[in-house]
Formats: C-alpha cells, sequence, structure tokens
C-alpha cells in the first residue's frame, strides 16, 4: 500500500559542490562535493535526509546493481534541492522510499525518471515543488531546438508515484506514468499515481500520458502547445492522451479539474492544433473525466473510444477559432479502434457545441 512519506530521517546529509569534498564527512563544515560519488561508494542510507547545496550536482543515478542497499528500503530518503542547486538529471531504477523536493532539472534528455524491472517493481516515490525545463528561454528556438526539447517525467512500473506542485516549460514531453505488465486484469497494471497541482507549459508534444490502472490527474494546468504535422513533427500533440496496448485493461483512471489550453497567444510562432483528453486504443474502465476545461482549435475536445462504465461529466470544452476554421469542438465517447463498444458510459451536464455518442454510452 501507499504510505505517507517519513518524517524522521536518521541523518542529515550536506553535498556541496563548491566547497564539499568527497573525503568529508558530509556535515555542513566538512559536506561531500558529489551526490554521484556519495551514492557510488554507498555513502547515502535509508532513512538519510540529504541536502543539495547552490551548485550544478550534475546528472544522479541509482539503480540495484550499483546500490543494493537503497533498494527497498525500509525508511524513506529526502533529497532536498536548496535554492541556486540544480541538477542535469535523475535517472533512479529499482528505488523505493524516496522524496525529491525543489528540484532544479535542466540538461538531461530525461530530466527525471524512475523506473524498475516489471516483475520486481518500486514504490512510493515523491516528487514536488520542482522545476524542470530545457533552457528558461526560448528565444531564437525554431522547429529542430522544440523537437529536441528535454522530456520532463517520466516513471515506468513504478506504484505509489506522487507528482505534485511542479512547474515544467519548454520541453517535448511532460509526464508519463506507465506500466510493461499490459495485463487484461485491470489491478494488475496497477500504479497508483497522483499527478497534482502541476504546471505544464511550452511543450511540443503530449503533456500526459495516463499509461495503467489507478492514476489520477488533478487540478493540473497545461497550456501552450508548439508544432503541427506542417512543421514536419509527426507528433499528434495532445493535453491528455492514454492508450491501453497488447491486451491492456486499465481501470480507475480520474481526470479531473484541469485547465486545458492549446495557446496563450494566437499570434505566436508555431501554434498547432492540440486534442485535449483522448483515448482512441484499447480499454479504459470506470473512467472519470470531471470538470475540466478544454480550449482548443482541434475536433477532439474530450473523445474516449471504448471506455467502459465510466464518466464524462460537468465538463466544458470551447473552440475559439470555430466561426472560422468549423471545426465543432466535441464531446464523444465512441467505438475503439478495435470495435470495442462504451459500454456503461454516461456523457451528462457537459457544455459543448457538439457531442458524438456510439455504440452504448448514453448522453443525458
Amino acid at each position: 500500500s501507499c504510505e505517507a512519506p517519513g518524517r524522521d530521517y536518521a541523518r542529515t546529509l550536506y553535498i556541496n559542490p563548491a566547497t564539499g569534498t568527497d573525503a568529508g564527512n558530509g556535515s555542513e563544515a566538512l559536506p561531500y562535493k558529489t551526490l554521484k560519488t556519495a551514492l557510488l561508494e554507498g555513502r547515502i542510507m535509508p532513512g538519510d535526509h540529504v541536502v543539495l547545496m547552490p551548485g550544478n550536482h550534475g546528472a544522479l543515478s541509482a539503480n540495484k546493481f550499483k546500490n543494493p542497499t537503497l533498494v527497498a528500503a525500509p525508511r524513506w530518503t529526502w533529497i532536498e534541492f536548496k535554492s541556486g542547486a540544480k541538477a542535469e538529471s535523475i535517472d533512479f531504477r529499482d528505488m523505493s522510499r524516496w522524496i525529491v523536493t525543489n528540484a532544479e532539472m535542466t540538461g538531461g534528455a530525461n530530466l527525471v525518471s524512475f523506473s524498475a524491472d516489471k516483475v520486481i517493481g518500486a514504490n512510493n516515490i515523491v516528487f514536488a515543488d520542482g522545476e524542470l525545463y530545457t533552457a528558461k528561454s526560448t528565444n531564437g528556438w525554431g522547429i529542430p531546438e522544440w523537437k529536441a526539447a528535454n522530456n520532463a517525467f517520466y516513471t515506468r512500473n513504478v506504484s505509489c508515484v506522487s507528482i505534485i506542485r511542479n512547474r515544467m516549460t519548454n520541453i517535448r514531453f511532460g509526464i508519463t506514468a506507465s506500466t510493461d505488465v499490459k495485463s487484461p486484469t485491470p489491478s494488475l497494471n496497477s500504479l497508483k499515481t497522483l499527478i497534482e497541482d502541476n504546471r505544464i507549459t511550452n511543450f511540443s508534444a503530449d503533456a500526459m500520458r495516463p499509461l495503467g490502472s489507478d492514476i489520477t490527474i488533478r487540478n493540473n494546468y497545461i497550456a501552450d502547445e508548439y508544432l503541427s504535422a506542417a512543421d514536419g513533427d509527426g507528433n499528434h500533440d495532445d493535453a491528455i492522451q492514454g492508450f491501453a496496448l497488447n491486451g491492456a485493461v486499465y481501470n480507475n483512471v480520474k481526470i479531473q479539474g484541469n485547465w486545458i489550453q492549446e495557446t496563450t497567444d494566437r499570434n505566436r510562432q508555431f501554434n498547432a492544433s492540440m486534442q485535449g483528453i483522448s483515448v482512441f486504443d484499447g480499454v479504459y474502465e470506470n473512467a472519470q473525466v470531471t470538470n475540466n476545461v478544454v480550449i482548443s482549435t482541434a475536433y477532439h475536445g474530450i473523445s474516449w473510444g471504448g471506455a467502459l462504465n465510466s464518466r464524462i461529466e460537468n465538463n466544458t470544452v470551447i473552440n475559439p477559432d470555430w466561426v472560422t476554421n468549423g471545426r465543432k469542438l466535441w464531446i464523444r465517447s465512441g467505438i475503439g479502434k478495435l470495435g470495442q463498444q462504451p459500454l456503461g458510459t454516461i456523457i451528462k451536464n457537459n457544455v459543448a457545441v457538439h457531442f458524438a455518442v456510439e455504440g452504448g454510452a448514453v448522453l443525458e
């Protein structure tokens, strides 16, 4: 089951790139120089509070081969970034019970990644109040820069993950939560992931991808998508896109109270039609898509294929260019690509200019 982060820590260790030495003892007076070395040499133990002082801490990584004492850790380990501390990337594999706060991340192709072997798995990760970006300014960026921008956050085969109150900007993909299991039994695909109160702006692919069971996406702000097919970008961008492949069935995905806006500047370069909330492939059951706002010039405001026993309720979708481009931004519950019927799905109390209801879905 998911746990609340620990409040009591065995030790406080300091890492200072400017004044530290790897021959130090990790105290505030004699800090370590690099977290990378401290991890490799086994100086970080479960239950430690690790304080990163101002400076560049580089690429941070840990895995079951190099850090066996941190796998299935019995206590939480906390990495706290102080103001002015930054890192290029975090790549933690097979690690459990970690909390990372106030991280400033820039430089790595994938800025933050928590992953695990699909059989062993990992669990209980909190990443909060971070700032993730490719560059702080996109002045002078063209199509190549947008296509090569960093991906912000990725989890794979990790359960009980909380991604909260982060700011991600000038990126390619935003947040992806996924599992390799791909079972027709939804509980075996469970990720128990909370994605809440994040702000994702200026992105050139998909802002969020919920690819598993038991994922809640709540109260996030998603705005300003860049690049289209006309710009040579093959990814058709969505604010939130799910897909269940290879026979997987996902359950209990909740998308609630999110603000989704294709662009905040109709006159800027590289505007494109972004789909809002969509699932076209595979089966999701008991999904809840409620109280979201989608502002887009595409057709698919909320479009869910093959949904079972789900609710699409109290949403508002608006195309501000409807008179110009003639696209009726719709709310749709339809038949999936492989013919899955949307049985038991209710569409109720939404605001849209068009509804497309197919199969066993019900419009109220």
